[in-house]
């Protein structure tokens, strides 16, 4: 349906994080010690990217999804990758992934990931988190094939690298700058907020930073509550606000996926 209205679909399955049901399915299968924990608290979403048979399950499982929707004509798809361990102590666990060397794990699943992508023919995103925390480059280097997802500088102990340093390291950047999200069961922007988008205006700690050369933006509408709010409350909710927001941006020509 998508395809007849010139829409192409960009699927989203998100890990290392972020994957709750995946996790409870592991634990169904008598998966043991899979998912990722500090100081003796287990992650309910995040699996262990140090543990092989933890990273192996999902690769494979994500294999299926990534061959499904590339067979459908998909030429991106979304592998998350944010917010490691964020259900620990209600924040996000990058830094101590670094402390305890297992952040060049976590590269070397998120590469492993993007090169599934690639491989069927797909150009691989993720959300900017985890592409070099904290501007730490030793780790190892990430593929820079991966259209990053550019939502937030981070806060107060959570220290992402900056839009222009991920430029600086060769990576094509999607503004989705988490100021214009719509949340089902928490912040919604107006349609007049949504018209002061500016695409070239990325989210930094005390302010914002200036990239003139965007790759793309995008609106998120994220469903944290999902009980909150009927499919058809939300379409009607957001329509002005989609608009607005897609006013701000340039004429672009039709995906190729659909030309």
């Amino acid at each position: 349906y998508a395809g007849t209205k010139g829409v192409e679909i960009i699927p989203l399955i998100n890990s290392p994080g972020h994957m709750d049901a995946i996790l409870d399915a592991m634990g169904e299968l008598g998966l043991p010690n899979v998912a990722y924990s500090l100081n003796g608290q287990s992650s309910e979403r995040t699996i262990d990217v140090t543990n092989s048979t933890a990273t192996a399950f999902t690769q494979a499982l994500l294999k299926k999804y990534i061959a499904y929707f590339a067979e459908q004509g998909c030429t991106l798809f979304n592998m998350g990758a944010d917010e490691y361990g964020n259900d620990i102590n209600g924040t996000p666990h990058f830094s101590d992934l670094i402390r305890g060397d297992g952040y060049d794990d976590y590269i070397t699943y998120l590469n492993a990931v993007a090169g599934m992508i690639e491989t069927a023919g797909m150009t691989p995103m993720a959300f900017n988190d985890g592409i070099y925390y904290n501007n730490s480059v030793g780790y190892g280097t990430i593929n820079t094939n991966i259209l990053v997802c550019y939502w937030s500088n981070g806060w107060s102990g959570y220290n992402l690298a900056t839009a222009g340093y991920l430029k600086e390291q060769g990576f094509k950047l999607i503004n989705t700058n988490g100021d214009y999200y719509w949340i089902v069961g928490g912040n919604q922007i107006t349609a007049s907020k949504a018209a002061q988008f500016d695409k070239t205006s990325f989210p930094k700690q005390g302010g914002n930073e200036i990239i003139s050369d965007p790759t793309g933006s995008m609106f998120c509408i994220w469903s944290d509550s999902p009980q909150a709010q009927t499919d058809s409350s939300v379409a009607s909710s957001v329509s002005a606000v989609i608009s607005a927001f897609g006013n701000t941006l340039p004429e672009t020509t039709q995906s190729a996926a659909h030309v």
